[in-house]
């Protein structure tokens, strides 16, 4: 015959301390999941597939030589210049990684106030790093592709040439 074990004595009922044993328990077992869950979800982070830092922005000739193309969506300000030269500043500021809309001629952070003018410098703190240049290039169907995990070459501006089999 088995003995149970109990803190009330032998022919009692069930008593306040013997609940307060089994709620303490139970919050104690459902914390101890909650924390197993988040950890799992945690390490677990990098096996669902991070989204592609790669961004199409659109056929070449959707901008035109000294524009201004604020991509909302893609995270980008583009600008192309007379020359035909491009640029893309991220539109995360630099102060916390928050995203910059477009106020006037200036780029704002709705978070904290910093300003950015249009070529990505810093003009009103808290931030003071200018804005990031982003790598550009065109893909085998002549559409214009961002890199946002990847830093524009020196100078930032960036002269296209469709790659061979997207030429004429």
């Amino acid at each position: 015959m088995h003995a149970t074990r109990s803190n009330a004595p032998e022919g009692k009922a069930f008593t306040r301390r013997d609940a307060l044993h089994l709620f303490t328990r139970g919050a104690l077992g459902a914390s101890l999941l909650g924390l197993l869950h988040a950890v799992g979800r945690y390490l677990g982070h990098g096996s669902q597939g991070a989204p592609s830092p790669r961004r199409v922005l659109g056929p070449l000739e959707a901008f035109p030589r000294g524009s201004s193309t604020l991509l909302q969506e893609a995270g980008v300000l583009l600008e192309r210049d007379a020359t035909g030269a491009f640029r893309a500043l991220s539109l995360v500021c630099t102060h916390l990684g928050c995203r910059l809309r477009q106020e006037g001629d200036a780029l704002l952070c709705p978070c904290h106030g910093s300003r950015f003018d249009q070529d990505g410098r810093a003009k009103h703190g808290p931030a003071v790093r200018p804005l990031r240049d982003l790598w550009l290039e065109v893909d085998g169907e002549g559409q214009l592709v961002v890199d946002l995990s990847r830093p524009a070459p020196p100078g930032g501006r960036w002269v296209p040439e469709p790659p061979e089999e997207a030429r004429p």
